[in-house]
């Protein structure tokens, strides 16, 4: 009779492994988007804030926007412990040089001096492991070595009913 449900206890454990490994997968890697796969890259506006989320530990968004020759460009972050620290998501970016561009990256990456007008790409993934590798962040640019973050628009968190 032990053998028995042991036997059982194992069968149930592989089912419910199975049941969780089905339910979290996503086809196409992590569906896309603004969730922790674009490759593509999402278009960034100067100066306002675009949110993303990556629900994916091994995930990346990737974020372009053009560059003049002869400009200085700020990379912001708002995350778990920069900017407002209204996200929930701990992040890195590397930046990448498209259709031209060229130029030097200082400050971690966040200063960018551009020599050749063309495309910079920003990539986010997350930068911790554990409990901070998935979630919310927000990045924008600005123009001008000496910019300052733009304001970040206002937290609303959604509202509870209490009873």
């Amino acid at each position: 009779m032990k053998k028995t449900f042991s036997f059982l206890g194992i069968i149930i454990l592989v089912m419910v492994i199975g049941f969780t490994a089905i339910t979290c997968s996503e086809p196409g890697g992590n569906g896309g988007g603004n969730t922790g796969e674009n490759n593509d890259g999402e278009s960034l506006t100067e100066g306002e804030w675009t949110d993303g989320s990556i629900t994916n530990p091994q995930g990346s968004i990737k974020y372009t926007f053009k560059v003049t020759a002869g400009n200085v460009y700020r990379i912001w972050k708002n995350d778990r412990y920069s900017g407002d620290k209204t996200k929930t998501l701990v992040t890195s970016h590397s930046v990448s040089y498209e259709n031209g561009a060229a130029g030097s990256t200082q400050s971690a990456s966040s200063i960018i001096a551009v020599t050749s007008s063309g495309t910079i790409a920003i990539t986010v993934k997350p930068s911790a492991s554990g409990i901070f590798n998935t979630g919310t962040f927000a990045v924008t640019y600005t123009v001008g070595h000496d910019s300052v973050s733009p304001d970040f628009p206002p937290f609303n968190p959604p509202s509870v009913e209490l009873v």
